[in-house]
């Protein structure tokens, strides 16, 4: 987004509609283009989808129905940045009060520097709203609408200090799995007496994390998650990985061979290059036709 554009800025407030608006609203303001659909067959959501199935349950006011949801991926799959898009929307959209939990302080860093440059990018579209932003510190701000209501977010790292935030309409907490110093867990206890009820409105708990240890604290929720019939959203890497355009795996070319390894860690040899293997060596690799 290089200059503002009053066009766009009237559908800066306007509810979503599908997820394609909610993709089209997050890559118009924020500049960032999610993945919104998953090839995996064990996946059954995207960074986009989650969002929007959420934002809708918050918007019909039937988080009760599933006042914890889980978001499961591997690592580098948009977690932290989904959880500060939808974060900035929900304070937009719905003048929402929101407590974000870190599991260590580099990832309350993360989502610190996430909500700074979005709010830098969003600044001329506040400004057109007439929504005033107020920073208290570098991990707290908040946004005040036009009719005086204050929206609000407060980035905290789980300990116990942390955990008696004050009470918040949303609460996400990052990287579950994490989570395993006795305080740490202490915490993750107390800080689940965050989110509260506000003029009805009933709160939502978002937690997101890379399941690290079979049977750990994630592994846990999730099972859960599943008794209790709330939301899990769940996708990896490949589903976010961007396809190969065809000028550079070149499908009109004929197929090569090579030889890939069997094992761990994976690589690949041309066939001059396997060739100048032992025996032995030649053992850990399989040859395939590739582009």
């Amino acid at each position: 987004m290089n200059t503002f554009n009053e066009e766009l800025a009237k559908t800066f407030l306007v509810h979503f509609s599908s997820p394609d608006h909610l993709k089209k609203w997050v890559g118009n303001f924020l500049d960032l283009w999610f993945p919104d659909s998953f090839v995996d067959p064990e996946s059954n959501s995207s960074p986009i989808q989650w969002m929007y199935e959420v934002y809708k349950m918050y918007e019909k006011n039937e988080a009760n129905n599933s006042p914890e949801v889980l978001v499961i991926s591997s690592r580098s799959s948009y977690k932290t940045l989904s959880e500060a898009v939808f974060a900035i929307i929900a304070m937009l959209h719905f003048k929402a009060t929101i407590a974000h939990m870190a599991a260590i302080v580099p990832q309350a860093s993360a989502a610190q520097n996430y909500i700074e440059r979005f709010l830098l990018k969003l600044k001329p579209y506040l400004d057109y709203h007439n929504i005033k932003l107020h920073s208290q510190n570098s991990r707290e701000v908040s946004l005040e609408h036009p009719d005086g209501s204050k929206a609000g977010l407060k980035i905290i790292v789980c300990t116990v200090t942390g955990a008696n935030s004050s009470h918040t309409n949303i609460f996400t907490v990052d990287e579950v799995d994490t989570i395993r110093s006795a305080e740490g867990l202490r915490a993750y206890k107390e800080a689940k007496f965050i989110p509260d009820t506000f003029n009805g409105q009933f709160p939502v708990t978002i937690k997101t994390s890379t399941l690290k240890f079979a049977g750990g604290l994630f592994s846990q929720e999730w099972d859960a998650a599943i008794k209790k019939n709330y939301k899990v959203f769940k996708w990896n890497i490949l589903d976010i990985t961007e396809y190969c355009p065809p000028e550079r795996h070149r499908p009109d070319l004929p197929k090569e061979t090579r030889y890939i390894s069997k094992n761990l860690p994976l690589s690949t040899l041309t066939p001059e290059e396997f060739t100048n293997l032992t025996d032995r060596e030649k053992e850990k690799y399989e040859p395939i036709e590739a582009m």
